[in-house]
């Protein structure tokens, strides 16, 4: 594209012909763009820019003068982040003049991987998404089975635009024609892209109805098949009595697998004990079915239940009674009652009661969501028993998710979109994901959107280690809910777990340690080194094995002073590699200074050491080493223990008196506490005494302080006691994080270890401790502690909730958290709802960080209603009171088109077209920015199209 400019300040000012860009360059591509002064006297000066910044400085572009009136711009490849308006501006002593263009980049589509359910069955709907997460718009989506166009004819067969990059293919009530691969391709003005997933449909069994003779006299054979008319291979047939699996051990029948899809029964002697209701089942990968038939005998009559049912209108709220009553059958009678085949709990808030010998009855005080199910009477009685079931429904169909899968293994930072979709159940539906059956909360990488009333995505922008883990979608309506979950695996580096030497090793030793990979994708390659050697595999002294995927194992057969070092075992897959080291110590391997033979210290002969006067510094280890020097020499290790003193005193008094000796021992500690013996001696004998010294102390530190149960608004916790008796325990305890947090105490008598601490508040982190306390006094605290009570639902909305309309089409809603005492946990986010009047509301979740919303997309001249709750990992706090906004009615009026008219030394005269529009039907006012070195601003009536600036 080339223009031309014709705005001249003087005679000789310069001008700037044309920039000339390519159009819709291809990403990748190299592109150059010249600019070219058409008049003007040199010297010139080109500058570049790009959307008002300087393009001179980045490194990516390249500048060059190729003459006095030609410059260009070099963009080595190409790439959507270089799209924008280049301005060319060239000055000289004269003036300025500018010029400015538009480059687009045509960037191919890229379509992320969709499958199709693995398990499919015929009549079932099925949905799929094609997605493209690249491409310069517009994107133009067309879908294919077996190589051929899809045919628009078949409404059973439909695909639709969702958004400018996601197309949607659904087929309706499946059929064995639809089998196929299903091809989405991608197209636009830069290239194209194809994705194909196979739609594979599998057939569930069906059992054909078989019956027992009616006349069955006591004592004979009966022979029944269970025959499987429909369904796919491989299948399961299994035989039932009484909702009870028939044991292979059990000689009262006999089970026969004729064919896969025919199996017989057989009871060689009908007595009273094989009176009963006998199902035959079948079951593949797809599902399953069932028959039953009763086998009764001649001369006795079993129980027939006649139909019941439940009220078909709404009865949530309401009194529901059903009667089952036994239309047939002897007497006595006995009723159960189960729900989806379970009995009936009797804490449940349903009642039975058997009115009559034939008549049960179940009564539901008032019906909720749980109370939905299939409801089963059973009547039985010595000949037999029946049952029939009847379901209890609200108003609307629960919804049915269809399954959803994410790539296999995408690789770490790359973006993952799945679509979770609703195939049945009546509208509005609520929508929640869940990640390890935690709420997933929005943030910055994480993205929940509900793109329909029957469609919800969750987009990670880029998979990181912490976004592995299992996704679950539930929707729920009035009528109920379903799941359907999803594992999120991703390429990642190894992650190893620590080793360490066994403590206290000795020459001579054996020893092992074991390498094992925790995390990360296989497969891994594990070497081992020391010191920064690497140890071979076959080395004698130390041996190396792999015991399985990422599991290696290191041995010393016998441990040398060669064999001191750190040792280092290092994991490698495909993505990256980790490294775990510990050193290896063994006893005897310090460095002993040798001892010679010095005033206290004597050596003797034969190898003895001799300490005289032994003081404190004479306390540590002593090596002897010795040699003859032929064979290997011989090393022992003693350890000197120096005790603390203790003074012995003479007291003579003379022969009257007898002679006195004290012990004094100077600070007394622990270690003095036992028996003291006093010998007296003369030269016809001796006497002695014993005596026995207690140290009192205070107490030790309780141990093992731990909480053993955690609630919401209390604890329990225990420890275990010092070894010395305690008059009692005190427990402190107080908040963490808590600015002025008021220490609290609680007293337990000494014989009891454990505590309940009350009226804690929920989702807070405390710190505690126990003290010991004797007759002596308090001992040593315990060490610190620190748990968090479990949270609780917040206990206050969202504060200081206002909405503003911004124009036709868009809102902002603010709003403040609740008080921090009232969040009861940690803050995960906020369900945002709004809705049109007369119209349910439609929740979006927000992040924690996020107070503030822009709804988009909106209806002009419309009033919508706002609300919001705060949620934590348990569950949402009450909702804030509804606000109310009316979008503008007409939208801001288009961008005029300005053109410069004339031009004087000191004037200029602009004119422009006053855009109208329905929409915009009256304009207020003009306002005309226009700048030399200072910014000014005029405004001008709406009436007027032209004004001149002095």
């Amino acid at each position: 594209m080339y223009a031309r400019r014709n705005v001249c300040v003087n005679d000789r000012a310069t001008e700037a012909a044309a920039i000339l860009i390519p159009a819709k360059p291809t990403s990748q591509k190299k592109v150059v763009v010249s600019c070219v002064a058409v008049e003007g006297d040199a010297p010139l000066r080109f500058s570049w820019s790009r959307d008002g910044g300087a393009e001179g400085e980045r490194k990516r572009y390249t500048v060059d003068t190729l003459s006095s009136h030609l410059s260009s711009l070099t963009i080595p490849e190409v790439t959507a982040q270089d799209i924008g308006n280049y301005t060319c501006r060239v000055t000289n002593a004269a003036g300025t003049d500018t010029f400015t263009a538009s480059l687009l980049v045509r960037d191919a589509p890229k379509l992320q991987p969709f499958y199709f359910p693995k398990e499919n069955q015929l009549l079932q709907t099925i949905v799929v998404s094609c997605i493209s997460v690249r491409g310069s718009p517009p994107l133009e989506f067309s879908w294919s089975k077996d190589g051929l166009p899809l045919a628009h004819k078949d409404k059973r067969v439909a695909t639709r635009l969702l958004t400018d990059t996601i197309s949607t293919l659904t087929v309706t009530n499946v059929r064995a024609e639809d089998i196929g691969n299903y091809t989405c391709r991608a197209s636009n003005a830069g290239g194209f892209d194809s994705f194909t997933a196979e739609l594979i449909v599998t057939d569930a069994p069906k059992v054909q109805a078989f019956y027992f003779p009616r006349d069955q006299l006591a004592g004979k054979k009966v022979v029944v098949s269970c025959v499987v008319v429909e369904g796919d291979e491989p299948m399961t047939i299994r035989w039932f009595k009484d909702g009870l699996p028939l044991a292979s051990a059990d000689k009262r029948t006999k089970i026969t697998k004729h064919t896969e899809s025919i199996v017989s029964l057989t009871i060689p002697e009908v007595t009273a004990a094989v009176v009963g209701n006998y199902t035959c089942a079948a079951s593949n990968r797809v599902g399953e079915d069932s028959f039953t038939a009763p086998l009764i005998v001649n001369g006795k009559l079993q129980p027939k239940i006649g139909p019941f049912n439940f009220p078909r209108e709404q009865l949530v709220g309401k009194k529901v009674i059903v009667s089952c009553v036994a239309v047939e059958g002897d007497e006595p009678m006995t009723f159960t009652w189960f729900k989806d085949g379970h009995p009936l709990a009797a804490d449940a808030g349903r009642r039975v009661a058997k009115l009559a010998d034939n008549i049960a009855s179940l009564t539901v005080p008032e019906v909720t969501a749980a109370d939905i199910g299939n409801y089963t009477c059973v009547a039985s009685n010595r000949a037999g028993e029946d049952s029939f079931s009847a379901s209890l429904l609200v108003d609307g169909r629960p919804p049915r998710l269809q399954p959803f899968y994410f790539p296999k293994q995408p690789d770490l930072h790359k973006k993952v979109v799945v679509h979770c979709t609703v195939l049945e159940g009546d509208e509005p539906f609520e929508f929640a994901w869940y990640k390890d059956n935690q709420l997933v909360v929005a943030d910055k990488n994480v993205q929940v959107r509900t793109l329909s009333e029957s469609l919800t995505s969750l987009t990670v922008h880029e998979v990181a280690a912490e976004n592995v883990g299992n996704y679950t979608c539930e929707a729920s309506n009035v009528a109920g809910s379903d799941r359907t979950s999803a594992e999120l695996l991703v390429k990642d580096a190894p992650l190893l777990q620590k080793f360490q030497f066994k403590e206290g090793l000795s020459v001579g030793d054996q020893t092992a340690v074991v390498c094992a990979v925790v995390g990360g994708s296989p497969p891994f390659t594990i070497r081992w080194s020391k010191d920064g050697r690497p140890i071979a595999a076959d080395n004698e002294a130390r041996s190396v094995k792999t015991l399985g995927e990422g599991v290696s194992t290191l041995s010393l057969r016998s441990i040398s002073a060669s064999d001191v070092g750190n040792y280092t075992c290092v994991a490698e897959n495909a993505v990256g590699s980790a490294a775990a080291s510990a050193a290896l110590l063994i006893q005897g391997s310090r460095d002993f200074v040798p001892l010679h033979p010095v005033g206290r210290r004597k050596i003797y002969d034969n190898g003895t050491l001799v300490i005289e006067n032994v003081e404190s510094d004479d306390e540590g280890l002593y090596q002897c080493d010795v040699s003859n020097g032929v064979a290997p020499p011989l090393s022992k290790t003693i350890k000197v223990s120096v005790h603390a003193d203790w003074s012995q005193v003479r007291d003579p008094r003379g022969e009257r008196h007898g002679m006195t000796s004290v012990l004094v021992i100077h600070n007394s500690a622990r270690k003095d506490a036992t028996a003291y013996v006093c010998v007296a001696k003369n030269d016809y004998g001796q006497t002695k005494h014993t005596f026995r010294l207690t140290v009192l102390e205070p107490p030790e530190s309780p141990t093992d302080v731990v909480v053993t149960e955690r609630r919401s608004r209390y604890v329990s916790v225990k420890w275990s006691p010092p070894r010395r008796p305690v008059n009692r325990y005190v427990f402190r305890y107080w908040r963490k994080s808590s600015r002025g947090s008021v220490l609290q105490e609680q007293e337990v008598d000494g014989m009891r270890t454990s505590l309940m601490v009350t009226n804690l508040h929920p989702g807070t982190e405390y710190l505690a401790l126990v003290l010991a306390e004797n007759s002596v006094g308090f001992g040593d605290p315990s060490d610190t502690i620190t748990f968090q009570t479990a949270a609780e639902e917040p206990s206050a909305p969202p504060m200081n909730v206002q909405c503003e309309a911004l124009d036709t089409r868009n809102i902002k809603v603010s709003w403040e958290p609740p008080p921090a005492d009232q969040l009861n946990g940690e803050l995960k986010g906020y369900y945002i709802g709004h809705k049109m009047d007369g119209t349910p509301f439609v929740h979006d979740t927000v992040n924690r960080d996020t107070e503030q919303r822009t709804f988009r997309g909106l209806q002009a001249a419309s009033t919508y209603r706002f609300m919001l709750k705060a949620f934590n990992e348990v569950g949402s706090g009450p909702a804030s009171e509804e606000v109310a906004c009316t979008t503008l009615n007409g939208d801001p009026p288009a961008v005029p088109s300005l053109r410069v008219t004339g031009i004087t030394s000191n004037s200029v005269s602009l004119h422009w077209n006053s855009p109208t529009s329905a929409a915009s039907p009256v304009i207020r006012k003009y306002m005309l920015v226009y700048a030399a070195t200072v910014h000014y601003t005029a405004t001008v009536a709406g009436l007027q199209d032209f004004v001149t600036l002095h």
